[in-house]
């Protein structure tokens, strides 16, 4: 199972992926501190995600931001309803923006709880 994980803060991204392999063992993270590089990597090697965790307040591009140009691409990358918006603003437009491309939201800070409910939900985890 490939998993993506965007934060510009090296901390969470360690933080988020421990939380991933403690969830799913087997899983194979892909990570990117910089979202730019991310999309960059993501459309040269056409990668394609079982689910996406993705932080929202990031130097040079949002989340949704990235979220919304890897929605553009021909080879799907990331489905948007097994892709969380991490984000410690919890204003109501940033959740609606999200809502409305299929992310699910989810504030900070992310907890192996959190994360453990959002892929129950999504069938990912049984």
């Amino acid at each position: 199972m490939k998993v993506l994980t965007v934060d510009d803060s090296r901390a969470q991204l360690m933080m988020i992926n421990k939380f991933i392999i403690d969830v799913i063992p087997d899983a194979q993270v892909i990570s990117y501190n910089d979202p730019a590089k991310a999309l960059e990597d993501i459309k040269a090697n056409k990668h394609s995600f079982s689910f996406s965790l993705i932080d929202y307040n990031m130097n040079n591009m949002s989340g949704i931001e990235l979220a919304e140009k890897l929605l553009q691409e021909d080879f799907t990358p990331i489905d948007p309803s097994k892709t969380v918006l991490l984000s410690a603003n919890i204003q109501q437009a940033v959740q609606d923006k999200a809502t409305s491309l299929g992310l699910t939201f989810i504030g900070k800070p992310l907890s192996v709880e959190k994360l453990r409910e959002f892929l129950k939900l999504k069938g990912i985890l049984a």
